[in-house]
């Protein structure tokens, strides 16, 4: 029933957080304004308590906690150049980062501009050799 919206639906927000030691966190909740307060004071989980939250990069709306949980747990699952690409609005970076996880094009931020680096990862059996 995803394709009705009735008139006092609650949604649900996925959300991206940066800490201060250039990680992300990612989460969902039902109130995004009361969720950050936390987050921001420590007290949201024990990865912001423990890395401090700096600020919010992404969010988006779901109409389901179910379709909330589920897009959480999948951009968990992401590398940090999927996950910039989408808070950045990457389309093309993200399409092909999604490709191949081993031949993902690799994006950083560059003092204010775009560098790509087509770099092979390795794999976990690799990089233990």
């Amino acid at each position: 029933m995803e394709g009705r919206v009735e008139a006092n639906f609650m949604p649900y927000f996925v959300y991206i957080l940066e800490c201060n030691n250039n990680s992300f966190y990612t989460g969902i909740t039902s109130d995004i304004d009361r969720r950050m307060k936390e987050h921001f004071s420590g007290k949201g989980c024990k990865y912001t308590a423990a890395f401090k939250a700096k600020k919010m990069r992404y969010v988006e709306e779901h109409y389901t906690r179910s379709r909330a949980a589920k897009r959480e747990a999948q951009i968990k699952g992401w590398t940090r150049t999927k996950k910039l690409a989408l808070i950045k609005g990457y389309k093309s970076i993200l399409k092909a980062a999604s490709k191949r996880r081993s031949k993902a094009t690799m994006w950083e931020p560059s003092r204010g501009t775009t560098t790509f680096k087509n770099v092979r990862l390795k794999t976990k059996r690799q990089a233990q050799k």
